[in-house]
């Protein structure tokens, strides 16, 4: 483990030096940025307190990030070429955070605080690529001001760098809620399958949330670090976003809206679904019924096609780089796809999220119809469920679609789980289609 009270003795005296010698340029932002020894990002997180604060790693866990305070959030959903603007300036700064599923409704009292768009820059950044770990300081032009602003910002930094002991035994919950009930789902999903058309091919994704509560408050980090240290599915995106004491959003999520890496741009079709065994030879058993379902194989296709037909206004031709393999996590096994394109140009981050979000393994196909369904079946907020989260940098892009996921919210647990209803759907098999994802949270 670092020593942090060693580590911020070497920053200031590396930021006074950096501040001597700096001359202004009009930029917004200013970054230092140092090398680290190699450590475990994630087991560091745990130790930290800072509000806000925020944890990436993508599915092949090359790359962390840990963020800490902000020098700017932003909240609005056209935020994105404003993020551009400033990389210019400073290729250093990193953009952590998400957007709403639906941001033209207003956020019900669970989520109040992430509002339409919630992203910052933050004050602390630690990043690891590969083997690589730098630590990275960023301060607005203000703090060159004058020495006051030096020090203020020198001690933010050492509260941001506050080391506490880290606890992984999780709270008591008891069950509250489902919404909707078990009886309210069947009309629901009863009611959507009436209105599909196969023909069509049209899909809607119905969610349904079960809340966990506890007599006290819930430490969101509590439940970040016990569900993380019991997590084998490495093959997941993990992000953690925590805006005040006891208010977080957390996602182990399989599924990756996009990536952008080098002007090419790789998608994931993620649908149809299956349990995992019991044993290897009821697994086995269970991916073979998934690969023969015809239900499964449709709703699949839905998605893949829908996904290419979405990429063509600002890509050349995509092709499929990985077509219908398995993907299989702790407690359900997917198909999955893998789309890549090459973009026309630099990428403009605001266009591709409007295209691509929702897709079809969320939202459904065509969107016009399942959006409707949705607005009239769904009795509660999705949130940050479902919708984009991830990061922006200068030469790395990737958002995963925060599915998997819970919001920990004063003394209650939200937790989530939807299903892609086709017109072959049976209600029972899509609630527990919906407690198998939510597993994830259930300790």
């Amino acid at each position: 483990m670092i020593d942090l009270s060693s580590l911020k003795a070497d920053l200031i005296t590396s930021l006074k030096g950096y501040w001597e010698g700096l001359t202004p340029t009009g930029q917004e932002y200013y970054s230092l940025e140092l090398d680290l020894p190699e450590l475990e990002l994630a087991n560091l997180f745990y130790h930290f307190q800072a509000r806000p604060m925020a944890f990436w790693q993508d599915r092949s866990a090359n790359r962390q990030i840990i963020a800490l305070g902000t020098c700017q959030t932003f909240r609005s959903p056209f935020f994105y070429g404003q993020s551009q603007k400033l990389l210019k300036e400073n290729r250093s700064l990193i953009f952590i955070g998400g957007q709403k599923f639906f941001t033209d409704i207003p956020s019900t009292d669970e989520w109040i605080g992430f509002d339409k768009t919630y992203f910052f820059i933050p004050i602390v950044a630690f990043k690891k690529v590969a083997k690589k770990h730098k630590i990275i300081l960023n301060f607005s032009k203000k703090v060159l001001d004058s020495g006051i602003e030096q020090m203020n910002y020198l001690l933010e930094l050492d509260r941001l760098l506050n080391f506490k002991p880290a606890t992984q035994s999780p709270p008591s919950l008891h069950f509250n809620q489902a919404i909707p009930e078990e009886s309210e789902w069947n009309a629901n999903i009863n009611h959507a399958i009436s209105q599909l058309d196969e023909e069509k091919k049209e899909k809607v994704v119905l969610a349904r949330k079960k809340i966990f509560s506890s007599a006290k408050k819930i430490s969101p980090m509590q439940i970040w670090s016990h569900l993380r240290e019991g997590q084998d599915d490495w093959g997941c995106f993990q992000f953690f976003m925590q805006i005040d004491p006891n208010k977080a959003f957390m996602s182990f999520s399989p599924e990756r809206l996009f990536k952008w890496d080098l002007g090419k741009i790789q998608v994931d079709s993620l649908a149809g679904t299956r349990p995992r065994g019991e044993t290897n030879e009821e697994d086995i058993k269970l991916e073979k019924e998934l690969f023969s379902s015809y239900k499964e194989l449709y709703e699949h296709r839905v998605v893949t096609e829908e996904i290419k037909k979405r990429l063509l206004p600002f890509c050349k031709q995509s092709q499929v780089y990985r077509l219908e393999k398995v993907l299989k996590l702790s407690h359900v096994q997917h198909i999955h796809t893998v789309i890549t394109a090459e973009l026309n140009g630099q990428p403009d981050i605001e266009d591709i999220i409007a295209r691509l979000h929702p897709t079809p393994a969320v939202g459904g196909q065509p969107w016009n119809s399942a959006e409707k369904l949705i607005r009239k079946l769904e009795k509660f907020d999705r949130g940050f469920y479902a919708a984009p989260v991830g990061v922006i940098t200068n030469d790395y892009i990737e958002f995963a679609v925060g599915i998997r996921s819970a919001l920990a919210e004063g003394s209650n647990l939200h937790i989530f789980g939807g299903a892609g209803i086709v017109p072959r759907s049976k209600a029972s098999e899509e609630w527990n289609e919906t407690d198998c994802k939510m597993k994830n949270f259930l300790f």
